[in-house]
């Protein structure tokens, strides 16, 4: 009976480990999950556990009166939606290129493209933040003059 068990252990022990494994999210999966949380938070502090270690340092030594200003500044010029158009690992870091979703032109051609780069590195396991950036580009059609030559 003894050795009936062992191997079914080893089976099950097998199972968990290659299920924990399954379960880490990608770096697309943790940055949709960070953006998510973003839209909805009130305070940095709900989104302090998707930072890196280095970042929520930052956080912490910011001054308690100026937090809710630069986390106001962080939400008012991240996209409220946004479409991960690539995703490059390396080693224990990655890079995810992002566009707004959202980006709309004007009656009046004038078009604004806003494009973000997300640097995240994997610590203890799972991907955390560590920087983003947003770069928006404004082009306009053709003038009314233009346009009717």
């Amino acid at each position: 009976m003894r050795f009936t068990i062992m191997p079914i252990l080893g089976i099950l022990l097998c199972t968990i480990s290659v299920s924990a494994k399954e379960e880490q999210l990608s770096p697309t999966d943790t940055y949709m999950q960070y953006h998510s949380a973003l839209s909805t938070a009130t305070a940095v502090d709900a989104v302090e556990p998707y930072m890196c270690k280095k970042v929520t340092k930052e956080i912490d030594e910011t001054p308690a009166d100026m937090k809710p200003k630069m986390f106001g500044l962080i939400k008012e010029f991240t996209p409220k939606s946004v479409k991960v158009t690539s995703e490059k690992i390396d080693g224990d870091q990655a890079t995810l290129s992002l566009i707004d979703n959202s980006a709309q032109s004007t009656p009046r051609g004038i078009t604004e493209k806003t494009a973000g780069t997300v640097t995240l590195v994997r610590e203890d396991g799972t991907w955390k933040i560590d920087k983003e950036s947003w770069n928006s580009n404004i082009t306009s059609g053709p003038t009314d003059h233009e346009s009717t030559q």
